[in-house]
């Protein structure tokens, strides 16, 4: 086994921190939304419908957090909730034109951001980090993603 660097741990979360209040700045001032509510729009894909419960799994966030940021969204036309018709407990959400647009909008600002702040690696580095940031990634976690 490799050895792993005494901080990497620190390391991680230190630009993890930084990139989400970047994102949170940028997002909000162009498009009025938080990147916790970004997370939350790209869980679709195309037209899909998806379930509270499983944004929430696929966020590790809880159905309750979940459940306010769509209220939110919902308020601001970004998505449609429904009750599933074989489960009235459980509820059914879409995006709307509208969220789409944020959507896409919104994933070209963090891309354009990305760019910003990856710019000095290069390609064969970006690369490899992508690589090994997948491999940890899927050791680790137990949820299918959309991305």
């Amino acid at each position: 086994m490799p050895q792993v660097s005494k901080n990497i741990d620190i390391l991680l979360e230190h630009i993890t921190s930084l990139l989400t209040s970047k994102y949170d700045l940028v997002l909000f001032h162009e498009l009025g939304i938080s990147y916790s509510q970004y997370k939350v729009l790209v869980q679709f894909s195309g037209n899909s419908i998806i379930r509270q419960k499983t944004i929430a799994k696929s966020l590790g966030q809880t159905e309750a957090s979940i459940s306010r940021q769509l209220s939110i969204k919902s308020s601001n036309v970004l998505i449609h909730k429904s009750y599933d018709p074989d489960n009235r407990k459980s509820i059914i959400i879409t995006l709307t034109q509208k969220g789409q647009t944020i959507k896409n909008s919104a994933e070209n600002i963090i891309l354009k951001e990305n760019g910003t702040s990856l710019r000095k690696l290069n390609t064969k580095d970006l690369k490899t980090l992508t690589q090994s940031l997948s491999k940890i990634h899927d050791q680790i976690c137990i949820v299918k993603h959309n991305y």
